[in-house]
């Protein structure tokens, strides 16, 4: 998989319709995604508690991948499902797992 467009990632402002209103979330120059909000939708809050986590993405990953490196360091931790986990969403995150 290609590498994804470097962070930050930031929610940018919204595009509304007279039917659809547009949460986007940016890299740089970069439009990474569109959330849709439905007309229909009675709150936007969870729509944008959605794009808040997209953006965070790049950072929860360099994060978690720093986390993995220190813990693999320790014996006593590094095989314990809970450093498993983080390494299958890494590789998830990063597109080496596909589910």
């Amino acid at each position: 998989m290609s590498k994804h467009t470097p962070g930050p990632w930031m929610v940018s402002r919204y595009s509304q319709s007279t039917v659809l209103k547009s949460i986007y979330i940016r890299g740089g120059n970069e439009r990474i995604a569109r959330i849709a909000v439905p007309d229909t939708a009675q709150s936007i809050e969870e729509y944008e508690a959605n794009a808040k986590l997209i953006a965070a993405a790049p950072e929860l990953l360099t994060w978690l991948q720093l986390a993995v490196k220190i813990l693999g360091n320790m014996p006593a931790i590094s095989e314990t499902w809970q450093v498993e986990q983080m390494r299958d969403v890494i590789s998830k995150a990063k597109g080496d797992k596909n589910d």
